[in-house]
């Protein structure tokens, strides 16, 4: 993921908070290659969800009970 992208996802992640999601599942197969979501959630939840990190969709949709 490039760097460019970080603030999208912080205004993404804003836009979740204020609708009041409680959890996120998200997919990341190659955790040498997270930029930083846990940082970024410590400024951009005021009220955190529950968080879920999966290593593939088949993880994600058991996590989401599908």
């Amino acid at each position: 993921m490039e760097l460019a992208c970080l603030t999208e996802i912080g205004r993404g992640m804003e836009m979740v908070d204020q609708s009041g999601v409680g959890l996120v599942v998200r997919v990341i197969p190659d955790p040498s290659k997270d930029i930083g979501l846990n940082i970024l959630t410590a400024f951009h939840y005021a009220h955190p969800p529950r968080l879920v990190t999966c290593k593939n969709m088949t993880e994600a949709a058991r996590a989401l009970a599908l």
